[in-house]
């Protein structure tokens, strides 16, 4: 368990008040995502693409019986990621970056609900993007609604595939439901946020979807 390896990207002029957006990719992902930004004209930021060991044990708030055989189960080591973020992670993505700016947090599927559990573990993300986000898990839009964030967040971007919902799957058919159930909780928060529906199903064009997540969070949070 723990981190594989964290990659930098820069979107134009970089200087100390250039948010940051970490991202959990899987390798090699960070520089599609990369691309996709430069195609989308996205406002100046710092990519840092980070990879974990293995996603449903690091990404995970707390233990689930796998989706699809053959797969592990889901572990429970979101809470000490998290912990690392915080007090080694951030600290060093500023020293490499020089960026004293807010940062933010994104990510696709799992890495989409790890984007938002962590919103109720630290303080230290000014706002959400969560694509693809798998909140169809076990007991997650249940925490969500009965725990506190650690801070209000300036914005949160959820989005979908329209065909998403099509499966056999009796827990993965939820997340548009389960989505949408948060989007609503939020805005009765009193949050500044937007739920999007793309054309496709769970695989179609993730980097594309998560670009433009992040230029919605930017540019919503005035980046």
């Amino acid at each position: 368990m723990g981190i594989q390896n964290i990659t930098y990207f820069r979107q134009k002029e970089a200087d100390t008040n250039t948010p940051i957006v970490i991202v959990h990719t899987f390798e090699n992902e960070g520089e599609a995502l990369h691309r996709e930004l430069i195609k989308t004209g996205c406002g100046s930021c710092c990519i840092a693409a980070v990879t974990v060991d293995k996603w449903e044990e690091d990404l995970s708030p707390w233990p689930a019986k796998r989706v699809f055989k053959g797969e592990s189960d889901f572990g429970s080591g979101a809470d000490a990621h998290i912990a690392d973020l915080t007090r080694t992670i951030l600290p060093e993505i500023r020293e490499k970056t020089g960026s004293k700016g807010p940062c933010y947090i994104a990510g696709y599927s799992f890495a989409g609900l790890f984007a938002l559990y962590s919103l109720y573990r630290t303080d230290i993300f000014a706002g959400a993007a969560s694509v693809s986000g798998s909140l169809w898990f076990p007991g997650f839009s249940e925490f969500a609604m009965s725990h506190d964030l650690q801070r209000k967040p300036d914005f949160l971007y959820f989005s979908l595939g329209d065909k998403e919902s099509l499966t056999r799957n009796e827990l993965m058919k939820t997340v548009a439901e389960k989505t949408g159930l948060l989007y609503t909780h939020y805005q009765g928060l009193g949050i500044n946020c937007t739920f999007e529906m793309n054309p496709g199903n769970h695989f179609t064009e993730p980097e594309r979807r998560l670009a433009k997540g992040i230029c919605r969070l930017l540019a919503e949070c005035g980046r």
